[in-house]
């Protein structure tokens, strides 16, 4: 929680002291909301993955389950804010983000797999 509270107030401190002209300022902002986004999610994500796990194995790999899916939510709207400060945000360009998100999730958990998998020939 303590990331989740200095990457908000890095959010609010580029929102009050930098120029919103400056190159750097879009950058710092959307950075530090997706790190914050990110953080704030984590904990309730593993909180549930951890009441709906039944094995131990489950509840030791929630950890990092809710980790990456707070991280690629708040990649994904700092992904839409990139391009709503550009103006080249759709509602076509939203779902694509969305659904990248989906995909490098599911890629992710295919490597997983894979790797647990060769690690330990019982799973197969």
């Amino acid at each position: 929680m303590l990331v989740a509270v200095t990457a908000w107030s890095g959010a609010a401190t580029c929102l009050q002291t930098m120029d919103p002209r400056a190159p750097y300022a879009l950058m710092a902002l959307l950075g530090s909301v997706a790190v914050g986004i990110a953080a704030t999610l984590a904990p309730p994500l593993r909180l549930l993955a951890t009441q709906y796990g039944r094995t131990r194995a489950f509840r030791r790999a929630a950890w990092w389950h809710g980790s990456r899916q707070g991280a690629l939510a708040g990649m994904a709207v700092a992904v839409n804010g990139f391009l709503l400060a550009f103006r080249q945000w759709a509602p076509v360009g939203g779902i694509a983000v969305a659904l990248g998100a989906l995909v490098i999730e599911g890629l992710i958990l295919s490597v997983l797999l894979s790797a647990r998998g060769r690690a330990d020939p019982r799973l197969r």
